[in-house]
């Protein structure tokens, strides 16, 4: 995930509605739609908790980021998770 704020509401909203739209009675999630979106708010932090990380982790790899672009490579990748449209997010990445 990019971590756009379009997808960041998308993916809330879709584990929101998983949960809710789930008809069986014996496994309905108790929660109601404002925990369930708190909830899918702190999964979202966990992913980009790991996000950078694994810049950071990558950055150190000269295999795969020479030492003299790391500062630039750590830079573009944080940006990815600030960007609230998808051709802008594709731009970063090229």
């Amino acid at each position: 995930m990019d971590f756009s704020e379009a997808q960041r509401e998308s993916f809330i909203e879709a584990f929101t509605d998983l949960f809710l739209s789930n008809r069986d009675p014996r496994n309905r999630d108790p929660r109601n739609r404002e925990e369930l979106r708190d909830t899918g708010e702190k999964l979202i932090q966990g992913c980009r908790e790991h996000f950078r990380r694994s810049i950071t982790r990558y950055s150190r790899i000269s295999g795969i980021v020479s030492v003299s672009r790391r500062n630039k490579f750590i830079i573009k990748a944080q940006k990815l998770m600030e960007i609230k449209l998808l051709d802008k997010f594709q731009s970063i990445v090229q």
